[in-house]
């Protein structure tokens, strides 16, 4: 997903190359630029004007995270590994859950940086860490919130940044979510706050009698109802709009806060 956050830098991507990255073995594409702008540029805009990122191996690239970039074939026999992470602003929650992740038996063995990096202290001043969405991030900085208009149409325009569907490393994290998060559902209603595709909707219909699902978008919506079993309600609104009665024993968030008009309330 791609939200455009104008001149604020949220975040850069590092790309550390463990082999050679050649036009044979498929180096990353990108286009150069395509972080200054809004829209996402159309695959053709892409082929033509992208730009293959080569080096050897224990080289790093560093570039914005909102700059447009993919994987090339590789067509040869060669391998291409690489790591990808990814930096970003101290506010912001990190993908990885390291302090659950690891070992209480390894974490002795850290020094105070690495404990640092890895998310275990806390922020500068001993105050407890605030985890803010990028929409209030951004207001914090002076920005004004955006108009429910101008989100449902940049929840429109991001659509297709999404691709077809989801890569098999995010099929693969929506059942870890699941498992994770089982413990804490109730039993009753459930309200489901952005579907995307539809992967944890369907997950979610297996577990939940009575499934509500709230999108924005309608091109997620109706990839989700498709695949859908039959009883899931589907409801096209953003969650600032979305009116109802009915009370939900569960109710779930899932990569949602980021497109938000705002995301705290005042």
């Amino acid at each position: 997903m791609r939200a455009f956050t104008g001149g604020y830098r949220l975040s850069l991507n590092m790309l550390v190359m463990l082999d050679d990255f050649t036009p044979k073995t498929g180096g990353t594409l990108i286009l150069s630029g395509s972080h200054r702008r809004e829209a996402m540029p159309s695959s053709e805009e892409f082929a033509v004007g992208a730009e293959q990122i080569v080096g050897k191996a224990g080289d790093i690239v560093l570039f914005d995270s909102l700059t447009v970039h993919s994987a090339a074939p590789n067509r040869s026999a060669d391998r291409r590994r690489a790591l990808t992470l990814c930096l970003g602003r101290p506010f912001m929650k990190p993908q990885m859950d390291w302090p659950r992740y690891l070992s209480e038996a390894f974490q002795t063995r850290m020094d105070d940086r690495v404990r640092q990096l890895m998310g275990f202290k806390r922020p500068r001043g001993g105050q407890s860490r605030r985890i803010l969405p990028a929409a209030r991030a951004l207001d914090l900085q002076g920005r004004s919130a955006m108009s429910a208009a101008s989100e449902r149409r940049r929840l429109d325009a991001v659509v297709a940044s999404y691709g077809e569907a989801y890569a098999p490393f995010d099929a693969a994290m929506r059942s870890y979510m699941m498992r994770t998060l089982s413990p804490f559902f109730r039993d009753g209603p459930c309200l489901q706050v952005g579907c995307a595709h539809g992967d944890q909707t369907s997950l979610l219909a297996e577990r939940f009698g009575d499934l509500t699902v709230v999108e924005a978008a309608r091109a997620f919506l109706e990839a989700a109802a498709a695949r859908a079993t039959p009883g899931v309600r589907f409801v096209q609104s953003l969650i600032e709009d979305f009116e109802t009665d009915d009370r939900y024993e569960t109710i779930l968030f899932s990569h949602v806060l980021e497109h938000v008009a705002d995301p705290i309330g005042r």
